[in-house]
């Protein structure tokens, strides 16, 4: 591994308990004075780590229910024959919508039923990751 110099942050935290041992040995009569105190310490800045905001919680939500949704091998053109379906169009006339077969229609329906409901795995670990402080 390269080797990399301490960071400010790190020779501060040095310096600091480097005083807290010398003040006990001023307490305990080892020093008359702690010469750790009259050291400067160095300005660092915390590195700025923004959190997301509500918007990027929600796409990263959607995402998330579409990877569950393709997970189950539901794809955009099944739901698309599903939202057809709902309007009430016949199965022909889906297929000229979305110009496929009506089999191809058939399928992506019958598709649709034996799925069922898709288990949130991939949302369930993307609120847990949102919750938890995910930057």
């Amino acid at each position: 591994m390269p080797l990399r110099p301490l960071s400010h942050e790190s020779i501060n935290k040095c310096l600091a308990l480097l005083a807290r041992i010398l003040d006990d040995a001023v307490e305990r009569g080892y020093l008359a004075d702690n010469p750790a105190r009259r050291v400067r310490r160095l300005r660092h800045h915390r590195p700025r780590r923004p959190v997301l905001e509500v918007h990027e919680v929600a796409a990263l939500l959607d995402a998330a229910d579409r990877l569950d949704c393709a997970a189950t091998g539901l794809s955009e053109g099944v739901h698309a024959a599903v939202r057809l379906r709902e309007q009430g169009l016949i199965y022909r006339d889906i297929a000229e919508r979305l110009s496929i077969s009506v089999t191809t229609v058939h399928y992506r329906l019958t598709r649709y039923k034996q799925a069922g409901e898709p288990i949130p795995q991939f949302r369930a670990w993307v609120r847990m990751l949102c919750a938890a402080g995910l930057r």
